[in-house]
């Protein structure tokens, strides 16, 4: 891993004259050839047992080597990612809109998994799901390969409710430290939810989770925001102060 970059490789299935230089040059005819004159000076590639390439190397069928892609001057995306979790087994992390979960195309260190492996120093941080680049949301990463396999399996068989359980057991310890650091208790914003919510739904909640507290962008006030269960549906709510009233509100 190079910079949180991964690297690539290529199967070659011929013999070819002329050295590796020319060959690469050749089959990736949109790379200026001093750039792959750079990478071979630099020993950024390699074969399939890590011997140093150079350009003049033989280019033999069935060789497999080793490269870092490169951008150049790739356009930074100006929103970043929060963490919300993490153990010795999974990361967990809400993307922003436009950040592309994996290398590809234009994106390459702007990406999600490249991001996360370079700041944690994670190589073997991988995707348990993924997510459009234009979609924002939470995303789990496996970095432990002996547990990989049964989080993989999770995910396929549908059993992701675990995972929503661990992630909001998590949350509702950060918001707790959260509502404490603004004067405010649990008992009592429960409390308040209870009531508010009875008020203008007209039945008790069977069950509160308090999962996050925030601050209301542009004001002032704060806000928590609630896991409501009850009645057979289940519910996102937000709980906060505006002119000494407590507003109960659903989240969109």
């Amino acid at each position: 891993m190079k910079d949180g970059v991964a690297p690539s490789y290529l199967w070659i299935t011929e013999t070819r004259a002329g050295g590796m230089l020319a060959f690469l040059e050749e089959r990736f005819p949109d790379i200026a050839g001093p750039t792959w004159a750079e990478r071979l000076a630099r020993g950024d590639v390699v074969d399939a047992q890590g011997a140093l390439l150079a350009a003049d190397s033989h280019v033999r069928q069935g060789m497999r080597i080793w490269y870092y892609r490169e951008l150049e001057n790739e356009t930074p995306i100006p929103f970043e990612e929060s963490i919300l979790f993490q153990d010795e087994h999974l990361l967990v992390v809400d993307k922003p809109h436009f950040l592309p979960m994996i290398p590809t195309g234009r994106f390459l260190r702007e990406t999600l998994l490249v991001r996360l492996k370079q700041k944690f120093d994670l190589p073997h941080l991988t995707p348990i799901h993924r997510l459009d680049r234009e979609t924002a949301g939470v995303v789990i990463f496996s970095h432990n390969l002996a547990t990989r396999g049964t989080y993989q399996s999770m995910f396929q068989k549908r059993t992701e409710a675990a995972f929503r359980e661990r992630l909001e057991l998590a949350n509702h310890d950060l918001a707790e430290a959260a509502a404490a650091d603004r004067g405010w208790d649990r008992e009592t914003l429960e409390g308040a939810t209870r009531r508010v919510y009875a008020e203008q739904r007209g039945a008790e909640p069977a069950q509160l989770l308090l999962v996050e507290v925030l601050d209301r962008p542009g004001t002032e006030d704060d806000f928590a925001v609630f896991h409501v269960e009850g009645e057979g549906r289940r519910e996102t709510l937000t709980l906060g102060r505006r002119d000494g009233e407590w507003v109960l509100e659903a989240l969109k």
